[in-house]
């Protein structure tokens, strides 16, 4: 809309592709759904640098295959998006950082309040171009949900891409 801030509304579907906790692999378990809705912001929106702000109300529904109902909660979301191009070295980076306060849950148990914590996201991707065809990622992901650690949760990736362009 190219006002102040603009509106947006979100969609996005987080899972692992195997599940391996109990005694039968699971495949795409479990699956995170969130629905947002609120405001964004382009801060930074040059050639080859964009960041960019959006908050919102979500909600959110944890379906998992190994448990019996669909836990629901609801609050307020933020993210924070940094993508570079970096041309010297033919490579882009690319940061996203979330932030989840709830304000209610389905299933709340009495007493039990980690649910309440902040839920935080820092998702941080380096991909350089090394020839025409192949390309190396380098992923590195901190986590925190009280609910399902009392620590940061890491997760490094690093994987070789080969392409070929048929047009």
């Amino acid at each position: 809309l190219n006002s102040f801030v603009d509106p947006y509304i979100s969609l996005r579907a987080d899972s692992q592709f195997l599940d391996e906790a109990g005694e039968k692999t699971l495949l795409v378990n479990p699956v995170l759904f969130t629905e947002s809705a609120g405001i964004m912001k382009t801060i930074i929106d040059a050639e080859k640098t964009k960041l960019s702000v959006r908050v919102g109300g979500a909600v959110r529904e944890n379906w998992n295959r190994r448990v019996e109902g669909i836990p629901i909660d609801g609050g307020v979301e933020g993210i924070a998006e940094f993508k570079q191009i970096l041309g010297l070295l033919n490579a882009s980076y690319n940061s996203k950082l979330t932030a989840y306060k709830a304000f209610f849950k389905s299933n709340a148990v009495e007493g039990q309040d980690d649910w309440k914590a902040l839920d935080y996201k820092w998702e941080n991707l380096l991909s350089f171009n090394l020839w025409k065809m192949l390309s190396l990622n380098l992923n590195l992901d901190l986590i925190f949900d009280k609910e399902q650690s009392e620590n940061i949760q890491w997760r490094e990736i690093m994987g070789l891409g080969f392409s070929y362009a048929l047009y």
